[in-house]
């Protein structure tokens, strides 16, 4: 979901049937909330929280579809994309993931600046690997 959509969905859902009505429903001044709908710019975070809200959704899924919105690179879109659905399914987990990742430690960042990422297992430069217990696989 997008920005637009995100804000159709709440006014379908409380039954609001004008943008001034959605913008004082979710105190958002309205013409911010005409800069969303004409796509101008995303919701904001603190936006994103009254949305999810409203909807009754997890504040991680709305903000990992924002971030896929914004998203110039592909790779970025898709990966928080994926973590949106995981977001939406699973519960705290993807939210440690999603700080991570809003921190700007993208994948493939990780891989540029050699330090540890869990989403793609880039270890840095002279960490030891861990010791094999035999219990479990150790990552590539």
């Amino acid at each position: 979901m997008n920005s637009v959509a995100f804000l159709d969905a709440v006014r379908d859902r409380h039954g609001l049937d004008s943008d001034n009505k959605l913008a004082a429903f979710l105190d958002i001044n309205r013409g911010r909330v005409s800069l969303y709908r004409t796509g101008a710019r995303t919701l904001a975070p603190v936006d994103c929280h009254k949305v999810a809200r409203a909807l009754d959704a997890r504040p991680e899924y709305v903000l990992a579809c924002v971030q896929a919105e914004r998203a110039k690179r592909s790779e970025d879109r898709a990966a928080w994309n994926r973590l949106a659905m995981l977001a939406k399914k699973a519960g705290a987990a993807p939210a440690a993931v999603l700080v991570a990742l809003s921190a700007g430690l993208l994948p493939y960042q990780a891989k540029a600046a050699n330090v540890l990422c869990i989403l793609c297992k880039v270890r840095p430069v002279g960490l030891p690997r861990p010791i094999d217990r035999g219990d479990a696989p150790l990552p590539a």
